[in-house]
């Protein structure tokens, strides 16, 4: 249909895939629950082949890596059981809104204090360390808001069928 976009074979135009605007906005994965404890599923998750046509391959840490381990809260996590192949879904704009606090943001604190360093005529080395300890400080205080974040970011759990 009109709002699918679809994957079309070289030089012959026949489509192999196609996927719904809805199906387009979510990032998902594969993995195998490693641990279940209360209503929180764990599960690791493998790098799949399909991540190369990921528009968001760049930025997501679970393509850049071959396994992940991710908890997720599910209020029904006793209908699943350890060893369990199950689909984990997250929105892309969850997912952009997490590289933009892990690394834009940090970017732009490095170059705000080694410009701060520099407009206060700093030596090129002040001014460097001085945008390092900006990020430095930054991390330490995503690492103190972590639980507030992680809620903001949602993965759901499927069983595949």
């Amino acid at each position: 249909s009109d709002g699918d976009a679809c994957i079309k074979q070289p030089n012959k135009g026949t489509p192999i895939g196609c996927a719904t605007e809805r199906q387009r906005a979510m990032v998902e994965h594969t993995g195998n629950i490693t641990k279940i404890d209360g209503n929180t599923v764990t599960v690791k998750v493998l790098q799949l082949s399909a991540c190369a046509h990921c528009e968001g391959k760049k930025f997501c840490t679970l393509a850049e890596s071959k396994e992940k381990e991710i908890k997720i809260y599910d209020s029904n996590a006793s209908a699943y059981s350890i060893g369990e192949e199950v689909q984990i879904i997250a929105q892309q704009k969850q997912m952009f809104t997490a590289v933009l606090w892990a690394y834009v943001l940090p970017l732009i604190l490095l170059f705000a204090g080694v410009g701060v360093g520099t407009a206060l005529e700093m030596q090129e080395v002040h001014s460097a360390l001085l945008g390092l300890l900006a990020v430095v400080v930054y991390y330490v205080f995503l690492f103190a808001i972590n639980k507030i974040l992680s809620k903001s970011l949602e993965f759901k759990i499927n069983k595949l069928k």
